[in-house]
């Protein structure tokens, strides 16, 4: 089962000038485009977009889409449309076994680059997702029976849905101790983005993992800025060695696996144990908007397989490049073909060092 939120993306390109024959020319790097805009400093400017894609969003729809396509059966609850699922996320609701819509999504513009993207994104209709609302519009009783079904329960987008806190709060004061088994559920938790959390609302959130903790087995999932963020926020960390920083927030947050995707690979703290993973490097992405969302679904992919922890980086790893390179969710077939076209005498060709 995953929730809460749900976005409709519009990924553009930033044009940074037009050719002789009118062929756009695009900013490539972030710190092209942010030098642009630190020259134009007390002036005006204007900036062509170029869509390259609109299309379902929010991490709530990718990771479920992505799981889905993977083949298996979940519940998706979020942000899908209040009269009505909207079509963006026809896919989804083609591929889960159910999906269900709380209220409006979000809207975010994704200005994508070589190396990274800014997400530029309206996320007001997200504040009416509440526990009240949750529960009015699916009711208790359903919420109960798909945690017992469901040995994953993914929590996701913390930051941007205002409620998110309240909504865990349900969960353990109301679903938790009514649920059967709950000690064998893993419950798999994104914080997205928390650069403009307070540290109150972290050390909240973080409370709740602890929480969460003492019922569950809980993963917390993170990228290198969301890692910097809550690092520097709760722990005051000014720390170069991301492998260290993590250690010591994984030991903060008492959870039983801290896992951290960056650009050329993946690593995840366990027991007291490191595990590492080399991602594959992608000359010519096609998208790289949801990219985190695939490593997850990968990622809890090879834990719900049994997988041993450097082997769901693994998986992680693939489903993710194999997203950045085709712009779409693998199929088993697809991502087993993908990776062949990698190795060679059993080594990855184009890999990054980790």
């Amino acid at each position: 089962m995953l929730g809460f939120d749900g976005f409709i993306d519009s990924v553009v390109r930033a044009v940074r000038r037009r050719d002789e024959e009118d062929q756009a020319r695009y900013f490539e790097t972030m710190s092209e485009f942010g030098q642009y805009l630190v020259d134009k400093s007390g002036k005006n400017c204007s900036i062509e977009l170029v869509e390259q894609t609109n299309k379902l969003g929010g991490n709530m729809p990718i990771m479920a889409l992505a799981l889905g396509r993977l083949g298996f059966r979940l519940t998706s609850i979020g942000a899908l449309g209040s009269q009505g699922i909207k079509p963006q996320f026809s896919e989804l609701t083609g591929t889960v076994h159910e999906a269900i819509s709380v209220t409006d999504p979000g809207f975010s513009t994704a200005i994508e680059f070589r190396d990274g993207k800014v997400m530029l994104a309206d996320v007001s209709c997200l504040d009416s997702m509440d526990w009240d609302r949750l529960v009015q519009c699916v009711g208790k009783e359903r919420l109960l029976s798909w945690f017992d079904s469901n040995p994953l329960i993914c929590l996701l987008n913390w930051s941007e849905t205002k409620h998110a806190s309240q909504i865990w709060e349900g969960f353990l004061n109301e679903i938790i101790p009514n649920a059967r088994n709950a000690s064998e559920k893993t419950i798999f938790i994104d914080l997205s983005d928390c650069s403009k959390k307070s540290e109150a609302d972290l050390r909240r959130a973080f409370s709740l993992l602890k929480a969460f903790k003492r019922h569950c087995n809980v993963v917390l999932g993170m990228n290198e800025n969301e890692l910097a963020t809550a690092g520097r926020k709760l722990l005051d960390q000014d720390e170069q060695d991301m492998a260290h920083a993590a250690r010591q927030l994984y030991e903060y947050a008492g959870v039983d696996q801290l896992v951290v995707h960056v650009k050329d690979g993946a690593f995840a703290w366990s027991g007291d144990e490191l595990f590492q993973a080399d991602s594959y490097a992608i000359e010519e992405p096609v998208i790289l908007t949801g990219s985190g969302d695939h490593f997850n679904a990968g990622y809890c992919s090879g834990q719900l397989l049994g997988l041993g922890v450097k082997e769901s980086l693994q998986t992680g790893n693939a489903v993710a490049s194999y997203y950045v390179k085709h712009g779409t969710s693998p199929t088993p077939a697809q991502l087993v073909q993908h990776l062949a076209g990698f190795h060679d005498d059993d080594q990855p060709s184009e890999k990054q060092p980790g």
